[in-house]
């Protein structure tokens, strides 16, 4: 395909760049978004088959997790802005091991403590040990930053909450976690080819090197076509390092090459770019005269 041949040239074929001095702008865009277009679908493809079994596991764990920890006799009601519960007061409901973290140190024993017989206190909160607090009034947890924040239930609709419902409501919203795979997939494009669009800001400073190489190479080209030489000159640096993000990582761990990028770049150049016997017709240039018989004179 003449996609592919283009890629190959663009790696290494130095009288292919002595023809883009020849080439309009648009060409050399066409190919860059024809390029991150491919790449985009390649990276979408690895991310999907990776992360759709791992996001489909999550979810189905969850649904089970959350029937699993919620008490089979409890009962919750909220009605005209007061809570009241069919369990015997305070209820504890014991944070669950796998949700400890070591690296915390101010874990609580309990994920919600029900005192519904009660007004809210802060001194019972604290020493409930608890991440929520459902009391009276109002609906307490602590916030990310370990801040205390307060619901007043005044402001909450009339409802009952049992672990009936709970399965009721989980089996109803089951079905559209369907949903959620291809969103992962077309988000998972979008990011990596609007980070390959975001390439072509990188090569406005790029292009800089590229073209005090060309200078030093004899060729005689403007800022301009130099960028337009980098879009080609970038398709080796973004293929490697496509395959160390989404391939080589993945198998071998994470590592950084400082300015690996950047240096792939310059080399691609000073490859590529020589000195080419292309002749750049001027633009209002006259074809040349057939020569005159004399005998006809």
């Amino acid at each position: 395909m003449e996609f592919f041949k283009k890629i190959k040239d663009s790696i290494y074929n130095s009288d292919y760049y002595g023809q883009l001095i020849n080439k309009p702008f648009s060409y050399s865009l066409k190919y860059y978004f024809s390029l991150i277009l491919f790449i985009s679908f390649l990276g979408m493809l690895i991310f999907s088959f990776t992360a759709i079994p791992s996001v489909k596991s999550f979810l189905d764990k969850a649904v089970d997790e959350v029937l699993k920890q919620y008490p089979d006799d409890l009962g919750i009601v909220i009605k005209n802005g007061k809570a009241s519960t069919n369990v015997n007061e305070p209820y504890f409901v014991a944070m669950p091991d796998e949700w400890q973290s070591e690296s915390l140190e101010n874990n609580k024993e309990n994920i919600l403590v029900l005192d519904t017989k009660d007004l809210f206190n802060i001194e019972n909160f604290k020493n409930y040990q608890t991440e929520c607090l459902l009391a009276r009034d109002s609906f307490i947890c602590y916030d990310d930053d370990a801040t205390i924040k307060m619901m007043p239930l005044n402001q909450a609709p009339d409802f009952t909450l049992n672990k009936g419902m709970i399965s009721s409501f989980l089996d109803k919203i089951t079905p559209f976690f369907k949903l959620i795979y291809p969103i992962i997939v077309i988000g998972a494009w979008s990011v990596i080819f609007t980070g390959y669009v975001f390439v072509l800001l990188y090569l406005l400073f790029a292009t800089i090197p590229i073209w005090i190489i060309a200078r030093t190479k004899k060729i005689e080209i403007g800022y301009g076509k130099a960028y337009q030489m980098g879009m080609h000159l970038m398709t080796l640096p973004i293929i490697i390092t496509f395959l160390f993000n989404y391939i080589i990582v993945k198998i071998i761990g994470d590592f950084s090459i400082p300015y690996f990028f950047i240096i792939l770049l310059l080399v691609m150049a000073v490859i590529n770019l020589k000195s080419s016997p292309v002749v750049v017709a001027p633009k209002n240039s006259e074809p040349p005269l057939p020569p005159q018989n004399p005998s006809l004179n």
